[in-house]
C-alpha cells in the first residue's frame, strides 16, 4: 500500500469518526442546551483552563513525540505510559485541592465540588494516551472511530437523561467522565499494545527532548486559548460566559474538528516523508487548498445563518450569543490553515520553531486582551479575530523559509475559495430580506441556497481543488487520485 493510499484510508476512518462523534455530541448538546441555562454552561467553562493544563502536563508532549519518532521500543512506550499515569494522579490531586480557591476566585461555591469530580477525568484519559498515540502512528483510525462514536452516543444519552431529570450542570460533568471512560475502554479492547513492567527515566530522555518544547507550546496555547473565558467569567457573569462558550462551541464544531482531522491524518503522513522537502511542499499545498475549499464556506455560511440557527436550535434564551458567533466565525476560518502549517513543522522535528511561534502569538493575545477588555465582550472578540488572522501569517513564516511555500503563496491559493465563500454568504444573507413567518423555514432555505450558490461558483470558475473532486467523484476518491498523480510529478 502506497503512502497516499494509506493516508486516504486513514482519512476516511478519521472523517467518519469526526462526523459521527461530533454529530452525536452536537445533537446531544442541543437537547441539553434547551434544558439548561447559560449560567450552568458557564460553570463548566470556568474549569476549562484547569482541565486543559492538566491534560497537557499528563501528556508532556510524549503523544506527538511517539507519532513523530521513526522507531520506538516497548520499554520506551511503557515508561511513557507509567510517567503519564503518575503525573495524572498528581494533577488530579492538585486540582481537587485547588477547588476552594477556584470557587473563591469566581465567587461561585459550587465550583469546588465540580473541580473535585472533574479531576477524575485526568486519570481516566491518562490510561489511553499511549494507546491512542500507537494507533495514530500506525495510521489505524478504525478503533478510534468505534471508541469515540460509541462514547459520544452512550455518554450523550446519559447526559440528556440527567438534564431531563433536573441534574443541571452535573449532566455536563457526567457526559465528560462517562465518554472518556468508554473511549479508554475501547482503546484497550481493540488496541494491541500493552505496557510491560518496566520504567526508566532514561527511556524518556530522547522523546522528552522533542516533546518538552511541544509541552511548553501546548501549555501556552491552553492558557491563552482560555484567557477569554477566564476574563469573561471573572469580570462579567456566568451567564455571559455561557453565551460566549455556546457561540464558541457552535464555531468549533465545524472548523476545529476540520483542523483536528487534518492534523490527525496529515501529521503522521508528513512525518513519514519528513526528509523529502518537495513531497512535503506538494502535500502542504494540496492540504491548504482542500482546507480552504471546505473551511471558508463553512464559516461564511455559519456567520450568515447564525441568528435563525440559534433561535431554531437553542430557543430565544440563547439569542444573545448570535453576535459572538458571527465574530468568532471570522476568526475560525483560518484555524485549519494554521494547524496544517504547524503540522509540517512538527513532522520535521522542528518543535523549537513551533515553540518560538507560539510565544509570539501569545504575546499578541495578551496585548489584545489588555487593549479591549474594558470595552466589553464584543470588542474583546474583535481583538481575537485580529490575532487569529495575524497568527496565520506567523504560522506560515517558517514553512515559507523551509519549503518555499509561505504566506503569500498560500494566500494566492486560498483567495479563490475565500471569494466564492464571501459571494455565497452575501447570497444567503439576501434570503433573509423577505419577511419569514418561520425561522425554521428561513434557515432551511438559507442552507439549501448556500450550498447551491457555493457549488455553482466553484464549478463556474473551475476552482482547482473542487474540479478534481468533481471529475473524480464519488467523495474523497477524487482527491486521492489527484494526490497520487501529483506525487508522480
Amino acid at each position: 500500500m502506497t503512502l497516499t493510499q494509506k493516508t486516504f484510508g486513514a482519512l476516511r476512518w478519521s472523517a467518519l469518526q469526526t462526523i459521527g462523534e461530533q454529530g452525536i455530541r452536537f445533537s446531544a448538546s442541543l437537547v441539553i442546551a434547551r434544558l439548561l441555562l447559560p449560567e450552568e454552561y458557564g460553570l463548566t467553562a470556568m474549569l476549562t483552563i484547569f482541565m486543559a493544563i492538566g491534560q497537557l502536563l499528563i501528556s508532556s508532549g510524549f503523544a506527538r513525540a511517539i507519532v513523530q519518532a521513526r522507531e520506538l521500543t516497548q520499554a520506551e512506550l511503557s515508561s511513557v505510559f507509567y510517567f503519564n499515569l503518575g503525573v495524572a494522579i498528581v494533577c488530579a490531586g492538585l486540582l481537587a485541592c485547588a477547588g476552594p480557591a477556584i470557587a473563591s476566585f469566581y465567587r461561585l461555591p459550587i465550583l469546588a465540588s465540580l473541580a473535585a469530580v472533574m479531576a477524575l477525568d485526568l486519570v481516566i484519559t491518562a490510561l489511553g494516551l499511549v494507546q491512542q498515540a500507537v494507533l495514530t502512528k500506525a495510521m489505524d483510525f478504525r478503533p478510534q472511530f468505534f471508541a469515540r462514536v460509541s462514547a459520544a452516543l452512550l455518554a450523550g444519552g446519559v447526559a440528556v437523561g440527567m438534564a431531563v431529570k433536573g441534574c443541571g450542570v452535573w449532566s455536563l460533568v457526567a457526559q465528560v467522565l462517562i465518554g472518556d471512560a468508554i473511549i479508554v475502554g475501547v482503546y484497550w479492547r481493540m488496541g494491541k499494545w500493552r505496557p510491560s513492567l518496566h520504567f526508566s527515566f532514561g527511556d524518556l530522555r530522547h522523546l522528552f527532548g522533542f516533546g518538552s518544547k511541544l509541552l511548553f507550546s501546548g501549555a501556552l496555547n491552553a492558557v491563552f486559548q482560555n484567557v477569554y473565558p477566564v476574563v469573561i467569567g471573572r469580570l462579567f457573569s456566568a451567564g455571559d460566559l455561557g453565551l460566549y462558550s455556546r457561540a464558541q462551541q457552535f464555531q468549533q464544531v465545524p472548523v476545529s474538528n476540520l483542523g483536528a482531522l487534518a492534523d490527525q491524518v496529515l501529521f503522521p503522513s508528513f512525518s513519514t516523508i519528513q526528509k523529502d522537502p518537495e513531497r512535503l511542499k506538494r502535500g502542504l499545498r494540496r492540504g491548504v487548498m482542500m482546507l480552504a475549499l471546505v473551511a471558508f464556506p463553512m464559516m461564511a455560511g455559519l456567520c450568515a445563518v447564525s441568528r435563525p440557527l440559534v433561535l431554531v436550535l437553542l430557543t430565544p434564551k440563547w439569542e444573545g450569543c448570535t453576535v459572538f458567533l458571527q465574530l468568532l466565525c471570522l476568526a475560525g476560518a483560518m484555524y485549519p490553515l494554521q494547524m496544517i502549517n504547524l503540522s509540517v513543522l512538527t513532522a520535521q522535528g522542528r518543535s523549537d520553531l513551533f515553540l518560538r511561534l507560539e510565544i509570539i502569538k501569545k504575546a499578541l493575545v495578551i496585548l489584545a486582551v489588555a487593549l479591549t477588555w474594558q470595552w466589553g465582550i464584543t470588542v474583546m472578540i474583535l481583538g481575537q479575530v485580529v490575532v487569529d488572522w495575524l497568527s496565520f501569517y506567523i504560522n506560515s513564516y517558517y514553512t515559507g523559509r523551509l519549503l518555499g511555500y509561505g504566506f503569500w503563496r498560500q494566500l494566492g491559493d486560498m483567495l479563490p475559495y475565500a471569494g466564492a465563500a464571501a459571494a455565497m454568504a452575501l447570497g444567503v444573507h439576501c434570503i433573509q430580506i423577505p419577511h419569514w413567518e418561520s425561522n425554521a423555514l428561513m434557515l432551511a432555505a438559507q442552507l439549501a441556497g448556500g450550498v447551491a450558490i457555493y457549488l455553482s461558483i466553484c464549478r463556474l470558475f473551475a476552482l482547482e481543488a473542487f474540479m478534481e473532486l468533481w471529475r473524480r467523484c464519488p467523495g474523497v476518491v477524487g482527491f486521492e487520485a489527484w494526490a497520487a498523480r501529483s506525487e508522480g510529478h
